[in-house]
């Protein structure tokens, strides 16, 4: 889904570009803007930018591991 929202903007010229903050994968946060502003800020050390597609994954572990659990198929 990331990609293909990056690719609508990019196609209607858009200069504003969305990224994914780095952190825990119980909140994801993210921010829109124009994609220099983003750059500057992470490389600023204002932020850290992380990566949408290694954070999929993660969640939908995450999702299982928890189905299981209330499923009774492993302990809490």
């Amino acid at each position: 889904m990331s990609i293909l929202l990056l690719q609508v903007l990019e196609s209607r010229g858009s200069p504003t570009r969305f990224a994914v903050m780095a952190g825990d994968f119980y909140v994801v946060s993210v921010v829109l803007g124009p994609e220099s502003s983003l750059r500057e800020a992470d490389a600023r050390g204002l932020w850290h930018l992380g990566d949408g597609q290694e954070l999929l994954p993660r969640i939908e572990a995450r999702i299982e591991k928890t189905l299981r659990q209330l499923l009774g198929e492993t302990p809490l």
